[in-house]
């Protein structure tokens, strides 16, 4: 698994909430390999200059301005402890996190999204991120809503989405919400992110949130309507081949009826055909007939890993 898929998505989402979505060389060098991280998967792209913000100032996210010394005239900035850190060029070069990239990374492959060409509004406070595909024939246009817990943001920011409000059905996620007096419509991305590791957010988690209920287990499996893609928990595994294709349509429509032991007969049923859905899946096919015939546990699709109940 590479970088890009391992990304700390709390970070992800701590950035996206931060005052401003340009950080300075300085930062990422603080941030150490997550931002390693971001650089590589293309989420935090150069924005050809330079930068007057060094470093985020303690825990508090509030970044630190460069400035020159009032002796020396050198650039650097203070801290909080008055103590003079210098800076140079290089570390002023700047970089913007890429709304458009980090959404297609957090969606991922389970999700469809059309026409991913954010615009912002509202000093960058809310994007049209684009339109995506929820279930069905079911399409939503994608907005994302950011600084919700500071009040003066949040009141600019609720006010950007009222005047953006249509007739089409909309999506608006957050990178955090507030606790008092939040609207239903706003979901807490956090929420959606999945439980396989990848820090991608889970398809089902997002119907079921978008749908305004609780997740089932219905929600954790998913096959495209072509059949070639089976998303369990996030992970996408795609396959081709009629047979295959409809041997694991069939195992999908007989697992969501619940009894696991039609599912478990009608893989036997399947004879020879069986080596098909063994081939195409790998060493994870052991791991998904366990979990594909057994609606009580809940497994992760780990090859290596030992299979145990989810609690």
């Amino acid at each position: 698994m590479n970088r890009v898929a391992r990304l700390d998505a709390d970070l992800l989402l701590d950035l996206l909430d931060s005052p401003d979505l340009i950080l300075s060389s300085h930062t990422l060098l603080d941030l150490g390999a997550a931002a390693a991280g971001l650089l590589d998967a293309g989420l935090l792209v150069p924005d050809g200059h330079e930068s007057s913000v060094v470093a985020f100032d303690g825990t508090e996210m509030a970044s630190a301005k460069v400035a020159p010394h009032p002796e020396t005239g050198g650039l650097g900035w203070f801290d909080r402890d008055n103590i003079w850190h210098p800076v140079t060029g290089t570390q002023l070069q700047r970089y913007r996190l890429d709304i458009g990239a980090i959404f297609q990374h957090l969606i991922g492959n389970s999700i469809r999204i059309a026409k991913p060409a954010p615009r912002p509004h509202c000093d960058g406070l809310v994007w049209e991120v684009g339109r995506v595909h929820i279930a069905g024939s079911h399409w939503c246009d994608l907005l994302f809503v950011r600084r919700l817990q500071d009040p003066a943001s949040r009141d600019s920011a609720l006010l950007t989405l009222a005047k953006l409000r249509s007739a089409q059905s909309q999506l608006v996620l957050a990178p955090s919400c507030w606790e008092h007096d939040k609207p239903a419509a706003i979901i807490d991305i956090h929420k959606l992110i999945g439980l396989d590791g990848s820090g991608r957010i889970d398809h089902g988690r997002l119907v079921a949130n978008f749908e305004g209920r609780d997740l089932t287990i219905t929600d954790r499996v998913n096959v495209s309507p072509d059949g070639r893609r089976l998303t369990v928990d996030g992970e996408v595994m795609a396959f081709s081949g009629d047979i295959v294709i409809g041997l694991v349509q069939q195992l999908f429509e007989t697992w969501k009826t619940g009894v696991p032991r039609r599912a478990a007969e009608m893989l036997d049923r399947a004879g020879s055909s069986a080596h098909s859905l063994d081939k195409a899946f790998g060493a994870r096919w052991p791991e998904l007939r366990r979990y594909l015939t057994n609606t009580k546990g809940h497994w992760k699709l780990d090859p290596d890993a030992q299979s145990r109940p989810e609690p």
